[in-house]
């Protein structure tokens, strides 16, 4: 769970720089699984939270360019897309790899709270109600970052067909 969130709120970041965050994040685990309490949140809630917040905080300390994704490495995760099933055409499949790299490119342009609620919800398909437990929001505050962030991604990805939802 640490490892896919630190790549999906660094995406755009070297995959070394990611794995240093990760590992960052699990020695923060350990120094503070003292001030765990387990009646505030579960375990996995406290975790994703430290782990945010980590990223957050390298997302603000290194303000440099993002790295394209067409220079990053075939190895990173996002280049390892699932296999096409065999009912979808050539042209439908890599029309949805282009859209993908496009789209994951945008995001990560837009400020981190803002990306962070458009890749939960449109990447791991969360709803606005998961997403604001998950984050320690109300959904209200969900909402409103996911419509911001919705309204800089259709400029970002204009030419493109993309989804109302």
């Amino acid at each position: 769970m640490v490892l896919s969130n630190v790549y999906r709120y660094l995406g755009g970041r070297p995959a070394e720089e990611r794995e240093d965050a990760a590992q960052d994040v699990f020695v923060k685990i350990l120094r503070n699984l003292h001030r765990y309490d387990q009646q505030r949140a579960s375990m996995t809630t406290w975790v994703a939270c430290i782990t945010r917040n980590h990223c957050l905080d390298v997302f603000r300390a290194r303000r440099h360019a993002m790295t394209s994704l067409d220079a990053a490495s075939p190895d990173d995760d996002f280049h390892n897309e699932p296999p096409a099933s065999p009912q979808q055409d050539p042209l439908s499949c890599a029309q949805q790899t282009e859209f993908r790299t496009a789209f994951l490119e945008a995001a990560s342009e837009l400020p981190p709270t803002q990306r962070e609620v458009i890749v939960l919800r449109h990447v791991d398909g969360l709803s606005c109600e998961m997403i604001a437990r998950r984050l320690a929001l109300r959904p209200a505050t969900v909402k409103s970052r996911l419509h911001r962030a919705k309204r800089l991604m259709r400029e970002r990805l204009r030419g493109w067909q993309v989804p109302e939802d």
